[in-house]
């Protein structure tokens, strides 16, 4: 139950004009954020740990995140870029 603050304060770290994500709670406590727009899709993982993983759909395919993403660090650039595009 570690990773559902950490998905929290993420959360309230999105700007405003980002869309609110779907959240889900896998049996093994994982958080998982997700966008699902027409063409656009990103998912954001805790786990419980400081960082977290996030990922956005590209060319037919999943793209890892660029950056090191730490909870109460901010949402990662590519990230908000990708969603606000």
């Amino acid at each position: 139950m570690d990773a559902v603050p950490e998905a929290l304060v993420f959360i309230n770290e999105l700007p405003e004009d980002l869309p609110l994500p779907s959240a889900s709670l896998d049996l093994d406590g994982i958080v998982t954020l997700e966008w699902q727009d027409n063409q656009k899709k990103a998912a954001a993982m805790f786990e419980g740990g400081s960082d977290y993983g996030y990922a956005f759909y590209d060319n037919g395919k999943y793209v890892a995140g660029a950056y090191k993403a730490s909870v109460g660090n901010g949402i990662p650039r590519d990230l908000t870029s990708y969603l606000t595009a």
